[in-house]
């Protein structure tokens, strides 16, 4: 089943121009994988997510331009995470740790770049186990506000 979504991941990527490929080095070495989904293909299956979950996905992913995954192991992703840790715009959001496992979640404000009139934003998801790394990054112009009223439904 991962394969056959990768496949059809993959298929996309090719119809896909407009944003940033942040993991574009990574593509092709042994062990990573890289994910891109672009803004057309979340329109595509924005209405497919519609459903009776708590989470409104279809409102999220209206707000995204674009969705990149790094799928790889820990010594290869540092690079990767680092060019986010390090930029001087990146916020912290949240840090869980437990045992060897540990998830940050960020958020990077993009200077000068808009969609819309709203200011665009990268929210940068990590996670680390001993064999494998995800690094996420959701571009877009998801707010606060969206992700409080994306999620009401959890709190009732």
């Amino acid at each position: 089943m991962k394969r056959i979504l990768f496949a059809i991941i993959a298929l996309f990527v090719t119809l896909a121009a407009s944003a940033t490929d942040y993991f574009k080095d990574y593509e092709g070495k042994p062990d990573c994988q890289t994910i891109f989904v672009s803004k057309a293909m979340l329109k595509m299956v924005g209405p497919m997510l519609k459903d009776n979950s708590d989470i409104d996905m279809a409102s999220l992913a209206s707000s995204l331009e674009s969705i990149q995954m790094l799928i790889c192991p820990p010594k290869q992703m540092k690079a990767a995470y680092k060019k986010f840790v390090d930029n001087p715009s990146f916020e912290l959001l949240s840090r869980v740790t437990d045992g060897d496992e540990k998830v940050f979640v960020g958020l990077i404000k993009q200077k000068g770049n808009s969609s819309g009139g709203k200011q665009l934003n990268d929210y940068v998801v990590y996670v680390e186990d001993t064999d494998e790394c995800v690094l996420i990054v959701l571009t877009g112009t998801m707010t606060e506000k969206d992700v409080l009223n994306a999620t009401a439904r959890v709190s009732q």
